[in-house]
């Protein structure tokens, strides 16, 4: 279900349409019953999608620079693949130690730009956490170096955000916190971030599942999982600063299922655009959210206006460059239910439908 365009908001006709290596979600500027087409790009079983990569296991975080491949952590296959803009595979597979799938296997990611945690004396590129309590760094090679272990910790998403003069990861660790390193690897929780990332209305039973940073503060998902790691109905995503002070709670409950993925659609989205998307891992709905009020405001849908569902739908991306990207587009990746044998893992791409791309297209020179 859909709502109609907030005024305040000024959009810009899409005039491309292309396909990606992570879901991509487009629609019309101006319609008030926006609805969307999917494509798989990539699968891990033959014939299920436009290209095959046998290293697509259970797909889980996403992280990319401006410029380069979406790197994609495969916690199933314990590696990091990459993809081009349009689902090619690229040459480099990068193993995330310990490398032991099934229990273990990276999960949250993030791009490092900055001169901070450094692997062999250079700064890491790409950091990865994992379900076995790991940070690992790459800056070069096929294979990623741990940099810090948590005895106990579940690590199940990756931030990286500054504040002041010094740079952070944040780590959602499933068994019940957030854990926040330096950018020397030291683990400064129970330090400079002792007594944060704590919801004053916290609802038992709820685990931080995932964080993100989104504009200068961190976004952090909250779900009841099962022993297993499966979601129940229900959930909720807090608002902290950069410090872990609380600012707000952004959502609870309602048509949330263990949200995972988040993001700010791009301003060609149609009726969404600028609005905060949340993925639901347990159902495999998107929701979006008004940024400024808070106010849920429906579901993403498809040709016959019912909500797309992607069962076991990991991350949410945007891009703002790279080769072949659609700076209005969204990606989006998913496992399935049998996620840890290599089963309907995918790379999706959600579009415009064509009858609304062709109004659009027709249109794009005009702003609206």
């Amino acid at each position: 279900m859909l709502r109609s365009h907030s005024p305040h908001r000024s959009i810009k006709a899409t005039c491309e349409v292309a396909a990606y290596a992570i879901a991509l979600i487009a629609a019309s500027t101006y319609s008030r019953a926006d609805s969307f087409t999917q494509i798989d790009l990539v699968s891990s079983v033959p014939n299920l999608a436009n290209t095959t990569d046998p290293n697509l296991k259970n797909p889980w975080g996403v992280s990319f620079s401006p410029t380069s491949p979406f790197w994609v952590s495969n916690q199933g296959s314990g590696t990091a693949t990459l993809y081009d803009g349009a689902g090619t595979p690229q040459a480099l597979v990068v193993t995330i130690p310990p490398g032991t799938p099934p229990v273990t296997g990276p999960t949250g990611q993030v791009f490092n730009s900055t001169t901070g945690f450094l692997v062999n004396g250079v700064p890491a590129h790409f950091i990865f956490d994992t379900l076995n309590g790991t940070i690992s760094g790459w800056a070069a090679g096929t294979s990623a170096s741990v940099t810090a272990t948590t005895a106990g910790a579940v690590y199940t998403g990756l931030a990286l955000n500054t504040s002041g003069s010094s740079t952070y990861l944040y780590a959602a660790n499933s068994t019940g916190n957030i854990h926040v390193f330096n950018s020397l690897w030291a683990d400064v929780t129970g330090t400079t971030f002792a007594g944060k990332f704590v919801d004053p209305n916290a609802v038992a039973g709820f685990v931080p599942f995932n964080i993100q940073t989104i504009g200068s503060n961190l976004y952090v998902t909250y779900a009841d999982l099962t022993p297993i790691g499966t979601g129940l109905p229900g959930g909720y995503v807090d608002e902290f600063d950069a410090n872990g002070n609380f600012i707000k709670r952004i959502a609870t409950g309602g048509a949330l299922y263990a949200p995972w993925g988040m993001t700010l659609a791009p301003s060609g989205f149609g009726s969404y655009s600028d609005d905060l998307l949340v993925g639901n891992f347990g159902n495999g709905e998107i929701l979006a959210y008004d940024p400024s009020t808070d106010a849920y405001l429906g579901t993403i849908d498809g040709t016959d206006s019912l909500p797309l569902v992607n069962p076991f739908l990991w991350s949410l991306e945007t891009r703002t460059g790279g080769t072949n990207a659609n700076l209005d587009a969204v990606y989006l990746q998913l496992a399935s239910t049998t996620s840890r044998t290599g089963y309907l893992e995918k790379l999706t791409q959600l579009y415009l439908n064509p009858q609304q791309f062709s109004e659009q297209h027709s249109a794009c020179s005009h702003s609206y």
